[in-house]
């Protein structure tokens, strides 16, 4: 691996490691600042890291889902109250005409 591979590599893993939630960045931190006493204990923290932020990510594809299914059945509920205030009002003003009582006949305006 060379020197700019690494280097966008290390970019990549800081960004995700800002994006992890508090506890996992606190507990990154402690452990980056003691010493790494093998590649094996790296590797299972990392893992653990892994984990964590796996599980964020679950959490947040489920809200994700579960905000859309809510809002189906809001958007469901608005839709059939504003049918119902349409045929509500369609049915109030099925008998009335367009000028009300004034010119009750049916010769038009002005005769």
């Amino acid at each position: 691996m060379d020197e700019r591979t690494f280097q966008m590599r290390l970019a990549l893993l800081l960004e995700g490691i800002g994006q992890l939630p508090e506890p996992a960045r606190v507990a990154l931190a402690r452990f980056i600042g003691g010493q790494a006493s093998s590649n094996e204990q790296l590797s299972n923290y990392l893992g653990q890291v892994t984990d964590i932020f796996r599980l964020g990510l679950t959490y947040q594809l489920f809200d994700i889902e579960a905000t859309r299914r809510e809002n189906r059945y809001l958007r469901r509920i608005l839709e059939d109250q504003a049918k119902a205030r349409s045929e509500a009002l369609d049915e109030e003003l099925e008998g009335e005409s367009f000028y009300g009582d004034l010119g009750g006949d049916d010769d038009g305006p002005g005769t």
